[in-house]
């Protein structure tokens, strides 16, 4: 375990800048100096890190990742959607539990349907993508995740009733489906133009931005939740103890249909990151259903 050969120091050095981002967006509701403070001191560290994987030779993100710009626009928007995954994740089974009465093992087995959704469309995606171009299918699946959180809003809206949790899931399943679309075709997308001696290492890259937005998911959707609930319900949140009225609940399922508004916002950045990075301009990519082809020189395609 040698530096030299494993980048030790630059795996610290993410772990540690990251989760200092990370704690510093969950502590700006509590105290927004200190955690202005910790997010600027994330960020000296992720420079500091950059710095240290741009001159290591054996780094994590090596330079040929960080100067491609297909590749680290690619992880971006990767992160961007991941963090829609978990912020719905996080806060679909408190509203259940909240506005329908599910128990939290209730509320747990319905929410596996995510998971689900995924393992099965991956299969079908991966089929899918022999045939078309990634670019597409990216701006689709990302349509789908940006439509997703605003169908479960304005679904809760509604009155509270059995059918009303079954619509959510649906719309859940949709939201899922476009997520998972656009994983797979940004991974197809992301390893197509991967030069041979990095793509070795970009399951680690993809890794990396994948838990990153996983974490910026919770983060920030606890601060819109705790920032919106403060300011709509300023009396003590019930717990175990105290009965939840009803004055709460609806309290509750607007805050949850604001945050799920906001966060879906994610999915704008990731196909601004998606137009940013492009297409793959290869002889195989060329020759799929509605590739971009006026985006690109025909020398590339002879």
């Amino acid at each position: 375990l040698s530096e030299p050969s494993f980048d030790v120091l630059g795996g610290l050095g993410t772990l540690a800048g990251l989760g200092a981002l990370v704690y510093g967006v969950t502590r700006l509701e509590v105290n927004v100096t200190l955690g202005l403070m910790i997010i600027a001191l994330s960020f000296v560290l992720i420079a500091l890190t950059l710095w240290w994987e741009w001159n290591h030779p054996c780094a994590i993100f090596p330079k040929r990742i960080m100067k491609n710009k297909g590749i680290i626009f690619s992880l971006l928007g990767a992160m961007c959607n991941f963090s829609i995954t978990t912020s719905i994740s996080f806060m679909m089974p408190y509203c259940l539990q909240y506005a329908f009465g599910y128990s939290a093992g209730a509320a747990g087995t319905v929410m596996f349907i995510t998971p689900l959704t995924n393992v099965g469309l991956g299969l079908v995606w991966s089929k899918i993508l022999m045939k078309i171009s990634a670019f597409p299918a990216r701006l689709i699946g990302l349509f789908f995740a940006y439509l997703g959180p605003y169908l479960i809003g304005m679904t809760i809206h509604t009155a509270a009733s059995p059918s009303t949790v079954w619509i959510m899931i649906l719309c859940q399943i949709v939201n899922t489906a476009g997520m998972s679309l656009f994983v797979a075709a940004n991974n197809v997308f992301s390893m197509s133009i991967a030069p041979i001696d990095v793509k070795g290492v970009m399951g680690g890259a993809v890794q990396t931005f994948r838990e990153t937005g996983f974490s910026l998911g919770v983060a920030l959707s606890c601060v819109i939740r705790d920032s919106i609930e403060r300011k709509m319900w300023p009396y003590p949140v019930p717990d175990a103890n105290r009965p939840i009225p009803p004055e709460f609940v609806d309290t509750y399922v607007k805050v949850f249909q604001y945050s799920l508004y906001v966060m879906a916002q994610m999915a704008l950045l990731a196909m601004i990151c998606t137009f940013i990075a492009g297409a793959d301009p290869a002889e195989l990519e060329f020759k799929r259903k509605w590739f971009p082809k006026r985006l690109y020189h025909k020398r590339y395609h002879k």
